[in-house]
């Protein structure tokens, strides 16, 4: 499977489960948190997971918009090539590498 369908298939489902039903929580926000984080992001998710390969080369499984340490976020877990998972923070305002964490 490729990682490009990787990276869609991942955001469509983000966007299915921000959709599922009214009231739900997507990244275990409430409505007017998660819009706030939205709205502060000047990157998108897909930047966001490019630069995150970028670092890490590997499989993105899983991807949030988040606050950290007061700055909104993009917390991008990734499968790396030995198998590996690693997590990587890029700031959603900057684009920049903030951590690269490898468990």
């Amino acid at each position: 499977m490729s990682r490009t369908y990787l990276r869609m298939a991942l955001i469509f489902g983000l966007i299915w489960v921000g959709t599922a039903e009214p009231g739900h929580a997507l990244f275990g926000l409430g409505d007017s948190d998660k819009k706030e984080l939205a709205a502060s992001a000047t990157i998108t998710l897909q930047q966001a997971v490019d630069k995150a390969v970028g670092n890490v080369p590997g499989t993105v499984v899983e991807a949030e918009l988040e606050k950290h340490d007061g700055r909104v976020v993009y917390e991008i877990e990734i499968i790396d090539e030995q198998g590996k998972e690693c997590e990587v923070l890029i700031d959603a305002k900057t684009g920049e590498t903030l951590k690269i964490k490898r468990d």
